[in-house]
């Protein structure tokens, strides 16, 4: 018989950062993410059946608040399946279907196998950040260096400011001036790299993230309030100088925003006038443009929460958010009392959390594996540190 030990043991020890090594290795290609994640899931649920029914030792078991937790996700995965039904559409989305399962895998095996606040390993973080640079870095300037090349599409950047929050762990276990200085640089590093990648979603992920993790961080919620000034700010600069026709409010104030927005605005407000027949159970999933014209909407609307809204409706908009609510639950009592390397390590998994809702916000549906499947993972991650009173081991 085969011996499993020793990887699913692997697996279990290592459960809270293998998703970040899976997304650094998966920027190489997104056919090598897939595998990677397929990988992922397929140790995940052979963990958990060796754990819960054939491993005599470290058995999994459910308390109330993770069979809560799990049990809402059911339910939502369900209310979207449904609407699919409903709407004849369940044979649309196939792909779809698996990174929901995929979603599942990172929040489920991740709350089920950490049952405390893990001491994080730096050398795997090194060595997956430095790789995803090197990789991130050549593709950029191969791309600047060919004539023709667009880099908008040749060179995904998503992962940079997802992945750039961990970068924190490696410079110390608790908040100080000197740590703030070298972040800081990491962080303008970054910046210059997705200013030359045209990336300006991007860019403001990175921007927001820096800014929760100092805010956090130091207590400073008040960096959060100018915030959105410098957003802004890089939005207009981007306008300006990468642009290929510079942002003009000659045509009025709100034709200026909407070219600002690359016409998201226009696309979210288009949406929003025009509705699902059924705003319970929405249009079913991946089939928004059978109530939009493609010519006007292509095949995104550009804004995860209105995708949730629009394609399995308010039901599912509801049961994601009291999910996120009940994983974030214990922020505040983390703002308020978490110290050192804790405190340092929620304040990345949170910055990198708010760098992929801001992907969602402004990019990537809900359907995405930046979106989906890394953003439950790192929910769970905070919703063990922020339920775990212990101090780190």
């Amino acid at each position: 018989m085969l011996n499993l030990r020793f990887p699913l043991k692997f697996y279990t020890n290592q459960a809270y950062i293998l998703p970040i090594m899976v997304l650094a290795v998966g920027h190489v290609g997104r056919g090598i993410s897939n595998s990677l994640l397929f990988i992922y899931f397929l140790l995940g649920a052979i963990s958990l059946i060796w754990c819960s029914v054939l491993s005599t030792q470290n058995r999994v078991y459910f308390d109330r608040q993770k069979a809560i937790l799990i049990a809402v996700w059911v339910t939502m995965f369900t209310a979207a399946f449904v609407s699919s039904i409903f709407n004849d559409a369940l044979q649309l989305a196939r792909k779809e279907w698996f990174v929901y399962l995929l979603s599942a895998t990172s929040m489920i095996f991740t709350l089920l196998f950490i049952d405390k606040v893990p001491v994080f390993q730096r050398k795997p973080l090194l060595v997956a950040l430095g790789f995803l640079l090197l990789i991130f870095t050549y593709d950029l300037l191969k791309c600047l260096l060919e004539p023709g090349c667009v880099v908008t599409q040749s060179v995904s950047a998503m992962t940079i400011p997802i992945l750039f929050s961990f970068s924190i762990l490696l410079l110390g276990k608790s908040f100080h001036s000197r740590m703030f200085i070298q972040f800081s640089f990491i962080s303008f590093l970054a910046l210059i790299l997705l200013f030359l990648a045209d990336s300006r979603t991007e860019i403001m992920m990175l921007i927001v993230a820096y800014a929760v993790i100092f805010a956090f961080g130091f207590k400073r919620l008040s960096v959060l309030l100018i915030t959105p000034v410098f957003v802004v700010l890089i939005m207009l600069l981007t306008s300006i100088f990468l642009e290929r026709e510079p942002v003009s409010f000659q045509g009025g104030l709100k034709e200026g925003i909407y070219k600002l927005s690359t016409n998201r605005m226009d696309i979210w407000e288009r949406a929003i006038t025009n509705p699902p027949e059924n705003q319970l159970l929405g249009s079913g999933i991946n089939n928004t443009l059978a109530y939009l014209p493609e010519n006007k909407f292509k095949d995104a609307l550009h804004n995860a929460f209105l995708e949730i809204w629009y394609e399995t409706g308010f039901l599912g908009l509801g049961l994601w958010l009291l999910l996120f609510i009940m994983l974030l639950k214990n922020i505040h009592k983390v703002y308020r009392s978490a110290e050192g390397e804790q405190r340092v390590l929620y304040s990345a998994y949170l910055g990198s959390f708010v760098a992929v809702v801001v992907a969602g916000l402004l990019d990537k549906g809900y359907g995405s594996i930046y979106f989906e499947f890394f953003i439950f993972y790192l929910g769970a991650m905070l919703y063990i540190m922020g339920s775990d009173e212990r101090q780190l081991s």
